[in-house]
Order: structure tokens, then sequence, then C-alpha cells
């Protein structure tokens, strides 16, 4: 990332989303260090909530703890087209939010220092 910042003139940020909360949940500013926007996935984007929940409980993990990525916004999808099945099984209704659970194996923390997320 440092290369390509000094080559090409330019900051990198990064984004994270999903298809299913087009087009991103997170994000790096411009202004963030640049071991931030290089080694987190940022901040909420405005309006959005994105919240680290243990998949066994669905309670939410303390600062640093990992756990499963949900998001709640403007940019969460209403469902699969035409596949209910599929929407039940990502959707959580009662939180009105998507739970990455088919991807359990991606983990995402918040670090308490700075409010971003680590994937």
């Amino acid at each position: 990332m440092k290369k390509v910042e000094e080559k090409m003139f330019m900051k990198v940020t990064s984004v994270y989303g999903l298809t299913e909360a087009a087009p991103g949940m997170t994000a790096t500013r411009l202004d963030d260090p640049f071991d931030v926007r290089c080694n987190t996935v940022g901040r909420d984007f405005e309006f959005t909530e994105v919240r680290v929940i243990d998949p066994e409980t669905g309670e939410e993990c303390p600062i640093g703890v990992q756990g499963e990525m949900c998001n709640r916004g403007y940019n969460t999808m209403k469902g699969y087209y035409k596949n209910p099945e599929a929407t039940a099984e990502v959707i959580d209704r009662t939180a009105s939010c998507i739970r990455e659970i088919w991807e359990s194996k991606i983990k995402m923390e918040i670090t308490e220092s700075q409010g971003v997320s680590k994937i």
C-alpha cells in the first residue's frame, strides 16, 4: 500500500461490504493514519449500524472480541429475489440486520482505540 501511494501520488482507503449490503458497510477515511487505512476496514457508513455479535447468542461482543458481523441500515437488502429460504438464513428480522452466517470464517472485531473494525 505504501508503494502504491508513493508511486501513484494518491491516498489509498479501504471499504468493506457485501452484495447484500451495497455499496459497502465500513470505510476508512482519507484523514485516517496510514496504518488505519491499510490495516482496518474503517468505521460504519453514516446512517448505518455495524455490530459484531456472538454467533451462538446473538449478543453484541465486547470491544476487541471477535464475532460475526451484523449490518443494519439503508444499504441492507430486503431479500433475495424469489428466494425466501435464503433470505431467512441471512436476515435477522428481529434485529433488521444481515448476519454473515454463511461466511462464519470471517471474523470481525472492533478495536477500542480508534473505533475501527478489523477482519
